[in-house]
Order: C-alpha cells, then sequence, then structure tokens
C-alpha cells in the first residue's frame, strides 16, 4: 500500500521511502557515479570477493553446491560480472575505435541487435550450464 511516498513493504511493519523514479527511471548524468578506489582491487580480486558473496547467496536459497551442476556457479557469476556485464567500468576496458569503408553508403550509426530472448538464453547458461 502506497501513502504519502511511502510503501508498506510487509516486513514488521517497516517502510521505505519510493523511487521518485520507480521504473522509468532514466539517469540525468552521462557519467556513471564510481566511489573513489574503485579500481584498487584487480579483476581476480574482485571475482574471489563476488564469488564468496554470491556462494552465500545461493546458499542461502537453499541450492546444493555439492552438486556437479552447481559446484562451479559462484565462479561463474563473479566472472561473468566482472568479465563481461560490468567489464564497461573501467576505463582501462575501453573498447578500440575501429574504422571501415562506407562501402553501402550508410548515414546512421550501425548497431548489432540482440533479442532479449537470446540475452536471457546466454545468462541461464552461462549460470547454469544449460
Amino acid at each position: 500500500m502506497i501513502k504519502n511516498g511511502f510503501v508498506k513493504n510487509g516486513l514488521n511493519g517497516h517502510s521505505s521511502i519510493l523511487d521518485e523514479f520507480g521504473d522509468a527511471h532514466v539517469s540525468t548524468n552521462p557519467d556513471t557515479p564510481m566511489r573513489e578506489g574503485a579500481f584498487d582491487l584487480s579483476d581476480k580480486e574482485k571475482i574471489d570477493h563476488i564469488e564468496k558473496h554470491f556462494r552465500e547467496i545461493l546458499h542461502t536459497l537453499g541450492l546444493d553446491l555439492t552438486d556437479d551442476s552447481l559446484q562451479g556457479t559462484p565462479r561463474r557469476v563473479a566472472k561473468m560480472f566482472v568479465q563481461e556485464i560490468f567489464k564497461g567500468l573501467n576505463p582501462a576496458s575501453e573498447p578500440a575505435i575501429t574504422l571501415f569503408e562506407n562501402k553501402f553508403g550508410y548515414h546512421q550509426m550501425l548497431i548489432e541487435k540482440i533479442s532479449g530472448c537470446k540475452l536471457f538464453a546466454n545468462i541461464i547458461s552461462c549460470l547454469f550450464r544449460v
């Protein structure tokens, strides 16, 4: 129930302020807000840290991490976050700009599109070795 900008979340009557923008939030700043020292840890250190915490999340959810289909999942998820999903946060990961001859006379940016279904399938495959 929403009342005066607060929502009752059902956890012992605690309330929290609703996000002013909700699901329609659009960044008002073109730069990603990063904290000081965001790049102090190496990718390996970040992966190790995330793996430990994701292992605890899976344990909390009741998953059996001794099962061979789940044993490597915490590491795979950690690598996915650091080396794929959030790779672009590190300025050192900036992609090289590639120029090519415009043989077909395009006057717009070329964008490779991936369907939401294919993206979801890639994430599930990475998480659970489907």
